[in-house]
């Protein structure tokens, strides 16, 4: 545990001198966020052999070690980073074979960081057919929605704002049918559901019975 921001810094300095390579999730995020450049990479040096030792179990800390890899270095060297991120890359989908869920989002995020769009489509496609229950390919099924279907404005006809609407009702009724109590598309259905003019006071009543009483 760790004390005030104030005293964070030095105690998280002693904790990594004495753990140099911890995989503890607070140690990790105090490091990124409040780490000096020094720090970073001392930490960074010493993870980086024990993930490889592990071959892929602790997946999610390869992305904290690539952002302090990125951080402990001037710009100038980001395309050796690069070009070390992309190793790694290929390292872990060969270890990760087939990946979990929780392992593609992490491999996604490694693509994402080196702008590998295409990849990153391509995880988010297998993400969603093979894990279509798990909260963050819901979560690229809802990032998707929004990209085809952009937030409608008040000056927008009647016609579209039905059609938006209904699209999003879709959406959510879709989503809930796996998770019924996603508390995100209950509310997007809640949304719709108060904006459709067919929409049945019982409806609409429904809709806001279920997400308030997920909130209890």
């Amino acid at each position: 545990k760790f004390a005030d921001a104030a005293q964070s810094v030095p105690e998280l300095d002693f904790f990594l001198h004495a753990c140099p390579a911890s995989l503890d999730p607070t140690a990790e995020e105090l490091t990124q966020n409040k780490g000096t450049p020094e720090m970073d990479a001392r930490y960074a040096a010493n993870l980086r052999p024990r993930l490889r030792e592990d071959k892929g179990q602790h997946v999610h800390s390869w992305r904290v070690l690539w952002d302090l890899e990125f951080k402990s270095v001037p710009v100038t060297q980001h395309d050796s980073v690069r070009r070390q991120v992309a190793a790694d890359l290929q390292y872990l989908e060969k270890q990760l074979n087939p990946p979990s869920a929780k392992e593609m989002w992490a491999l996604r995020s490694g693509y994402t960081l080196l702008g590998d769009q295409k990849k990153v489509d391509q995880l988010d496609q297998e993400l969603v057919d093979r894990f279509p229950q798990d909260t963050h390919a819901q979560s690229v099924v809802w990032e998707r929605w929004r990209k085809e279907h952009p937030q409608i404005k008040p000056e927008d006809s009647p016609e579209k704002k039905i059609e938006y609407y209904r699209s999003k009702l879709q959406m959510a009724d879709g989503i809930l049918k796996s998770s019924p109590e996603n508390e995100l598309y209950l509310y997007e259905r809640f949304d719709a559901l108060s904006n459709l003019l067919d929409s049945t006071p019982e409806q609409i009543e429904a809709a806001a019975d279920a997400r308030t009483n997920l909130l209890k």
